[in-house]
């Protein structure tokens, strides 16, 4: 009974949210009160609802076909509760009941200008999922006949503390944008709405920043080959929101300021959002090969496809609706520029990895050519766009204030560049000895680092030799941002070019050599847990400079119910460096036992996860100030 009550409080849910739709049309003289009643009635009907789906997968009824192929009697009650998203309905309803969580926070924000207009464009996109959900997703479907008796199981992969919060952040993201789009959908009230669309911006950014740092690191731990980044389709359909989140982030600095250039963020709210459907379409739709992507259906990516398009269409008959009047004598400062190149370059990177992941599909789709685009071809065309917008963030402290000496700001500029061109020289040629013309991307990397941490130093000095404390405490945001910023710059470029890495056979007894450690395998163990079965190699690694020991276990584990082999790795973690152990294969026989081992040492890798968390704070940070 529990799973067709479920489903009928989402058949209620859209029929109130079809009212909402309607109610403008029949009566223009629209009843607020009437409104925020059926708002209500949305979001307390798509919560219980979730609520009931909570209760079947923890309490097991594997008569829901939903609960029964993504859910396992002997799972922990932690990935009982989060497999609800471990797949396509789940999920969907999830964004869904994220959804009304912003229409709650939205609607008690005194920026709220115009709340009946407003809460029109939410009733839209719930009228829209609640019928995809009802018709093409639905999680309460009963199994009648053959119910199995302990499930299939949660994917294997899935099964892993980042999937409880990557997911959900993600979704906040994702979400955060909906919101947006909806209250821009009240172009006529767009100005007033600035300040509550910053809000939401800011934190739903911080949201997904977060999120694709958690998912970047989970990928590294989990999957076994040692990367953070593969420019894989999925990771591609996160990273473009966030591109021009992060540009409407800037952009609507200059907006609430000057009150110009308010198209141009219309248009990046319209865009955000349709990447962020345009993603799940990807996920979903079968199109794709990849780790990440789960729970395809042709049907139901032609129908998310559909919404993509949908929301440009509907964006842009409000953009070309859309009649603002500029403030007359507001012209863009230098800042401004520098904030709008800074968008320009932003956009251009999503709109490259857009194309970068479409031209393989659209090729397939076609049965022109099948081709892989992959991280070689993201790095040669990102990597010229990165280096400028980098240079640009380590500049922008300097025009904080204004400052009526140009000449004076100008020689600050060039004195700062060249202190942070010595330090880079003293680092490259004379610590990491660097003269090969191979390695000229981590030298310039290098200085981009120093040129980022030197402008962000000299300016907090400053304002605190001039106590402009106010100003550092309005700032603060800013500064953290930025060295977030560089401080995933240093992770990247360290790791990627000073990485030890070493592929080995080893029997019991052998000893390796890498860097300044001696890895030795000492012993190989078995054993059961309740859904899975391991085999583990003790690893006795020795640091040759400091003689101090320790034990690394990296697995190899078996799901007998999804039939899949994993890796589990070993990680030493520091802040400086990770020993990485990902185990291949574990062979244990009386006469001939071995193993096949990746080892790496990877400096500074940490820096880059630290600074995506310093980037969330900040916007976390900003979003309490305004």
């Amino acid at each position: 009974m529990l799973p067709e009550i479920g489903l009928f409080l989402l058949i209620i849910s859209s029929v109130l949210a079809f009212l909402q739709v309607s109610l403008p049309y029949v009566n223009k003289d629209i009843n607020e009160l009437l409104f925020k009643k059926l708002a209500i009635g949305q979001a307390l009907g798509i919560s219980i609802s979730f609520l009931v789906l909570v209760y079947l997968f923890v309490s097991s009824d594997f008569s829901v076909l939903y609960v029964a192929k993504n859910s396992n009697v002997n799972l922990d009650y932690i990935y009982k509760f989060c497999a609800l998203w471990g797949a396509h309905e789940g999920s969907i309803l999830l964004w869904l009941l994220l959804l009304q969580i912003w229409f709650v926070i939205t609607a008690c924000t005194k920026d709220n200008n115009q709340y009946c207009y407003n809460s029109y464009g939410f009733a839209v996109i719930n009228l829209v999922l609640l019928q995809y959900i009802i018709w093409f997703s639905n999680p309460f479907a009963r199994i009648f006949m053959n119910i199995p008796e302990n499930g299939l199981d949660l994917n294997p992969l899935l099964q892993d503390p980042g999937f409880i919060i990557h997911p959900p952040l993600l979704y906040l993201g994702y979400v955060g944008y909906a919101a947006m789009f909806c209250i821009a959908l009240n172009f006529k009230n767009f100005v007033k709405n600035l300040k509550l669309i910053q809000k939401i911006n800011i934190i739903s950014w911080g949201f997904l920043t977060l999120g694709i740092t958690i998912g970047s690191f989970w990928a590294y731990y989990e999957l076994g080959w040692g990367g953070f980044w593969y420019w894989d389709p999925v990771e591609n359909a996160s990273i473009m929101p966030w591109f021009l989140g992060t540009a409407l982030t800037h952009n609507l600095i200059i907006n609430i300021r000057k009150n110009i250039l308010l198209k141009s963020s219309f248009l990046l709210i319209i865009y955000s959002f349709a990447l962020s459907v345009f993603g799940t379409f990807l996920v979903r739709s079968g199109l794709l090969n990849s780790v990440h992507s789960f729970a395809s259906d042709p049907k139901r990516g032609l129908y998310l496809l559909a919404v993509t398009f949908f929301i440009i269409i509907v964006g842009y008959i409000n953009f070309f609706r859309l009649n603002i009047k500029t403030k007359s004598g507001n012209k863009l400062n230098i800042k401004d520029i520098l904030l709008v190149i800074n968008g320009i370059l932003l956009t251009l990177s999503a709109s490259i990895v857009l194309l970068g992941t479409l031209y393989p599909l659209v090729l397939e789709v076609f049965e022109i050519s099948s081709i892989t685009v992959g991280p070689g071809y993201f790095n040669t065309v990102m990597i010229p766009i990165f280096m400028p917008l980098l240079f640009l963030l380590g500049i922008s402290p300097n025009f904080n204030k204004v400052l009526n000496n140009k000449s004076l700001l100008i020689r600050q500029i060039i004195y700062k560049f060249i202190v942070s061109l010595l330090i880079a020289c003293f680092i490259n040629l004379v610590i990491y000895e660097i003269y090969e013309i191979f390695y000229i991307s981590i030298a310039l990397a290098c200085f981009i680092f120093i040129w980022i941490i030197v402008n962000l130093f000299f300016d907090i000095v400053i304002n605190l030799y001039n106590k402009s404390y106010s100003f550092l405490k309005r700032y603060i945001s800013f500064y953290i941002a930025h060295f977030g910023v560089a401080l995933m710059l240093l992770g990247i470029s360290m790791s990627s070019m000073y990485t030890d890495s070493l592929d080995v056979k080893l029997k019991l007894g052998d000893k390796v050599n890498l860097g300044n450690y001696e890895f030795s395998l000492i012993d190989l163990k078995k054993i059961s847990k309740s859904n899975y079965k391991s085999k583990i190699a003790v690893i006795n690694v020795l640091n040759k400079k400091d003689n101090t020991k320790f034990s690394m276990l990296p697995e190899k584990r078996f799901y007998p119910n999804s039939q899949m082999l994993l890796t589990e790795v070993a990680l030493k973690a520091n802040l400086d460096k990770d020993i990485y152990l990902a185990l291949g294969d574990v062979i244990t026989e009386p006469n001939n036992s071995y193993i096949t081992l990746r080892i790496k040492i990877m400096p500074f890798i940490r820096f880059l996860w630290l600074g995506g968390v310093l980037i969330f704070l900040s916007a976390l940070l900003g979003f309490i100030r305004l």
